[in-house]
């Protein structure tokens, strides 16, 4: 009875080992998918939000935004004003994609991931719908601690990938916000 007790003992201690193991090399994270890609089950039921897509703040910014676009009609070209963009459409990592198990596929997953559940405010597109300015409405939620480190994350990201951003507040005015993307799209 005792050799059984210590065959099991012994056993369940290999299968822990094993899967630190295994868990350490990266053999127990998902396949290529990625979380939230599963297929939607067939008795899967939704419904509309009842609040609407802009935030009140973004609403009342949206005109001003659309009138600046039209001012920068000589500078930039024909502007079109797009809300809620995920910041995944915009830009990715800048490395190689690799096989998912792989050290760089880990890697590109991982920035891939610390993009694509944030989204952007408004972004101009030219008439080849290409980014020409990512354009975040700072509120006041934008003053909260993690708000911040938010911001800042994706200030860098699209620094680093090229996409001018400005950083604008409903006070603003239609020159102040023309004169902000005129400016940052020049550099």
């Amino acid at each position: 009875m005792l050799n059984a007790v210590l065959i099991t003992v012994g056993f369940l201690v290999f299968l822990g080992v094993a899967f630190v193991v295994a868990a350490k090399a990266g053999l127990l994270t998902e396949s290529s998918s990625t979380a939230g890609d599963d297929e939607t089950p067939a008795d899967a039921r939704y419904r509309q939000r009842p609040d609407a897509v802009l935030t009140e703040h973004e609403r009342a910014f949206a005109p001003t935004l659309e009138k600046a676009a039209r001012q920068l009609l000589d500078d930039l070209g024909p502007l079109r004003v797009l809300a809620k963009v995920n910041l995944a459409d915009l830009i990715e990592p800048d490395c190689p994609r690799g096989s998912p198990k792989s050290p760089e596929g880990r890697q590109w997953r991982s920035w891939w991931q610390s993009i694509n559940r944030s989204h952007t405010d408004f972004v101009l597109v030219d008439d080849q719908w290409r980014p020409v300015c990512v354009v975040e409405l700072d509120d006041a939620s934008h003053r909260r601690a993690k708000a911040k480190v938010a911001d800042a994350k994706k200030d860098a990201a699209l620094a680093g990938a090229g996409v001018p951003l400005v950083r604008v507040t409903s006070r603003d005015g239609v020159d102040a916000v023309a004169g902000s993307i005129r400016d940052a799209t020049r550099s």
